[in-house]
């Protein structure tokens, strides 16, 4: 009973996150709780770029955007993810990059 009500306490979190952020994703792993992420504003995008490019840790860059875009459970939840799987900080924040809008199909031509 206990997990039903559970259950029914995450779907309207999730909906009530759905009403604030114009896009939400989540993330499961096998074994961790489910993490909801909201895309990544032009300035946190910025910061994990300039990361990325060498400016500081790239897994410190990760981390901080995944931090940053998580909007459920609350962030010791995401940081004990992260310490027991350091190595899915890039998959994860790959993944935000998307939501950011990475994963749009373009097509250029000369105009």
């Amino acid at each position: 009973m206990i997990e039903a009500e559970s259950t029914k306490a995450t779907k309207q979190i999730v909906q009530e996150l759905k009403e604030k952020h114009e896009e939400l994703a989540k993330l499961a792993m096998e074994g961790f709780a489910t993490l909801y992420f909201r895309p990544p504003t032009p300035g946190e995008w910025a910061r994990y770029v300039d990361g990325v490019k060498g400016k500081g840790s790239l897994q410190s860059a990760g981390k901080q955007l995944v931090l940053a875009c998580l909007v459920h459970p609350a962030a010791d939840v995401a940081e004990e993810v992260l310490r027991k799987k350091p190595a899915a900080v890039m998959p994860i924040a790959d993944a935000i990059g998307q939501l950011g809008g990475g994963d749009q199909e373009l097509e250029l031509s000369k105009a």
